[in-house]
């Protein structure tokens, strides 16, 4: 009975291998591997795809017939009879058709291992060991190409080996990557509003400030809501304020915002909880700001939940970003185990960060940002 041979072609070997077994069945042959190039997916990373020819384990090879993992555009470039049959592992290191009539399981084995030895004997593996721990964690893909980069082009190449040097200058190019507002730079015009999307922690955020100007600073803030269709927001802030015993304010449009905090401004630090603002919807976008624009010196922070999405938190500092804002304070920063996303937010706003709020609970206070500690954090688990 004849055996039936069919040419696979697929970005990488695993991928054609396990298109082998879904075609021909376990027990295919592998007759020839070799690299080649075309205008598939793969050429857009400048990727060499690979050819693999197989048979279906019968004895004799029938009439070739070719089939595509991922149809390339063009025919793949030709390697000669001689090139293929001298060469014993192509220059990606996949074994070749030097070995004809290889089991499927015995080519995935030779493809690990030399995919296993390209990598430890690549000098720069501590680099892109790192390089995805950093995407792992959140980074945005921007900021780690560019240290990346600025590692490759800075560090000597003997040092690109050395895992401790490479972390320790990794974490000190992200810890410049983040803008630290001053202490005392926060507040300075007597003015706080704090916006951000729904859940981000806006109120608790608020009554954190009210409570370490209150008892820590000895500046007596009021506080002015517009949050006032929130099921139970007033209350719960009401709760605050009686606790602290300082001056509440509910109001109901731009105008009574306006005129609530000219009229506390001077004797007290006004802090101004606004109202739940969706992002992706331009009209609440347009609500936040007719009612900040009823106050002529102000600073606005966003209240930047961390457990949000990369691409969630992109969106936020594109649609708040007509808003005029100061800063950003992080929030949530107890709920979620990693940090790439301070990194993300402070690199792609370029806005400073005055504080983190790490806990929901009033009695723990707002933390500093220290730029050192959360790149170690980022970093943490390399070692």
């Amino acid at each position: 009975m004849n055996a039936q041979t069919k040419t696979f072609r697929a970005p990488d070997m695993m991928a054609a291998l396990e298109e082998i077994q879904r075609q021909l069945g376990p027990d295919a042959l592998v007759l020839s591997v070799r690299e080649v190039f075309d205008e598939s997916i793969w050429k857009v990373w400048k990727k060499p795809g690979v050819e693999v020819l197989a048979a279906d384990g019968q004895t004799e090879p029938a009439l070739e017939q070719e089939i595509t993992v991922s149809e390339p555009k063009r025919e793949p470039e030709k390697l000669d009879d001689r090139q293929a049959a001298e060469a014993q592992i192509l220059p990606n290191g996949l074994p070749t058709g030097a070995h004809f009539g290889t089991p499927l399981n015995k080519m995935a084995e030779k493809w690990e291992a030399a995919a296993e030895s390209r990598e430890a004997a690549d000098p720069a593996l501590p680099l892109k060991e790192l390089q995805r721990r950093l995407i792992s964690e959140g980074v945005a893909r921007p900021l780690v190409d560019q240290l990346v980069q600025t590692a490759h082009q800075v560090l000597p190449p003997q040092f690109l080996g050395d895992r401790k040097r490479v972390k320790h200058f990794l974490q000190e190019l992200l810890e410049a990557e983040i803008e630290i507002m001053p202490e005392v730079q926060f507040g300075k015009c007597g003015v706080i509003c704090v916006i951000g999307p729904g859940g981000a922690g806006k109120t608790s955020l608020t009554a954190k400030l009210a409570a370490q100007y209150t008892l820590e600073k000895g500046i007596r803030p009021a506080w002015v809501t517009a949050d006032t269709i929130r099921g139970g927001a007033i209350a719960e802030a009401q709760a605050y304020t009686d606790s602290l015993e300082i001056p509440f304010v509910k109001v109901y449009s731009p105008e009574e915002f306006g005129a609530a905090v000219e009229d506390l401004r001077g004797d007290y630090l006004v802090l101004a909880d606004l109202f739940d603002c969706n992002p992706r919807r331009v009209d609440q976008v347009d609500q936040v700001r007719s009612y900040l624009e009823e106050i002529s010196f102000r600073e606005t922070y966003l209240a930047l939940p961390v457990t949000s999405k990369l691409v969630d938190i992109q969106q936020m500092l594109e649609a708040f970003e007509p808003l005029a804002l100061t800063g950003l304070i992080p929030t949530k920063l107890d709920q979620t185990g990693t940090f790439g996303n301070v990194f993300s937010a402070g690199w792609g706003s370029r806005l400073p960060l005055p504080y983190l709020s790490n806990s929901p609970r009033t009695a723990d206070p707002l933390v500093i940002p220290d730029p050192k500690e959360l790149s170690r954090l980022v970093l943490a688990e390399v070692d």
